[in-house]
């Protein structure tokens, strides 16, 4: 998100903006044995087992909290 944004934004107002990025643990659920985890790894494997059967919810919302503008003198 930061990244492209910095590309639309050039030649722009908002060129040089801070955009700040916060991102949400996804919820790895393992099919083998059941153990539930948070993690930032969408390519994760259990902690417990080690099984590669999971099940990864979340981490993939993207909300816009807020936009302030200041103009420059």
């Amino acid at each position: 998100m930061a990244q492209a944004f910095e590309l639309v934004a050039v030649g722009t107002e908002a060129d040089g903006a801070d955009v700040e990025v916060v991102t949400v643990p996804a919820t790895v659920t393992c099919r083998d044995c059941g153990t539930a985890t948070e993690t930032a790894d969408q390519l994760a494997v259990c902690p417990r087992c080690g099984g590669a059967d999971v099940e990864v919810t979340g981490g993939d919302e993207l909300i816009l909290e807020s936009v302030r503008y200041a103009q420059q003198p």
